[in-house]
């Protein structure tokens, strides 16, 4: 609920939020308050479009760390320089370590390698440990090439929560997952701790893959140091990253691997849904 005292407008573009209290709580939004999209793909399909606000200056922003203000203000002061620090994010490099838990293992699994982003969707990731595994998102396709069992998946990237998931990174643009998701911010007490965002999915397409997302940002670089993906299967995956490189030099080629002639190609289809029905 917005702060009462504050009759500051909420821009008839960006989706409904929640502000959290200072403890850090992250309260999630009743069924019945959430809002539904229709079914049919096109409302996912906006993810890849650009979400077009006026350019402002850094100084003539809300500051999110002024308590003087509403939560209301702070909160749309902190999406308005993230959104202005985005827009200058040309490319991103980084170190990840990555958490995963789930009932099909008997302990957690955790790897670790690199990140590369190039605007405005190139995404790679290089797991260095414990298997290596090259992942490749650029022009609406997925590869994964498996270099330790020489075989490697293609597969479209269609409009689904898959897209999300697999933007998932230092890179990944807030400006579009608040179309499609419930955010409730957390504003630490201490000026060394990550400002936290909780995002909650706002359609049904989306909630049949993932239940909730967590995200920590850097308060002065304003992108995730960590990312913690729960899926519909209770599985969850966290992400951190270190060694943050911004807007470095990233050539494109990083992005088109040629494959050796003695790996296997394998075309695989988009995922199924929780219940096992085909997403298309």
């Amino acid at each position: 609920m917005v702060d009462s005292e504050s009759p500051h407008p909420r821009p008839l573009s960006r989706p409904r939020f929640t502000p959290a209290r200072e403890r850090g709580a992250f309260p999630r939004p009743s069924d019945t308050d959430r809002p539904r999209s229709g079914a049919g793909g096109g409302a996912l399909g906006m993810l890849l479009a650009s979400f077009l606000v006026a350019p402002l200056l850094a100084q003539d922003l809300p500051d999110p760390d002024d308590t003087s203000l509403t939560l209301s203000e702070r909160f749309e002061g902190l999406m308005a320089r993230v959104d202005e620090r985005q827009s200058e994010l040309k490319t991103l490099e980084a170190s990840f370590e990555q958490r995963k838990e789930s009932a099909l293992l008997l302990t957690p699994e955790e790897s670790r390698g690199t990140l590369s982003y190039r605007t405005p969707d190139q995404v790679r990731w290089d797991f260095a440990s414990p298997t290596e595994t090259t992942m490749i998102v650029a022009d609406q396709e997925m590869l994964t090439w498996y270099r330790d069992q020489g075989f490697a998946e293609r597969r479209q990237i269609d409009e689904s929560a898959d897209r999300v998931l697999q933007m998932m990174g230092p890179g990944v643009s807030l400006e579009k997952l608040r179309r499609y998701f419930d955010i409730t911010a957390a504003f630490p007490t201490s000026t060394d701790q990550p400002y936290r965002l909780e995002l909650v999915p706002r359609m049904r397409r989306i909630e049949r893959r993932l239940r909730s997302m967590t995200l920590a940002l850097d308060r002065e670089l304003l992108v995730p140091v960590l990312v913690r993906v729960e899926e519909a299967t209770g599985d969850v995956t966290e992400l951190r990253f270190a060694d943050l490189r911004i807007n470095g030099e990233v050539p494109a080629e990083r992005f088109d691997v040629e494959l050796p002639e003695d790996v296997e190609v394998r075309v695989v289809g988009p995922p199924a849904d929780v219940n096992g029905r085909d997403e298309r």
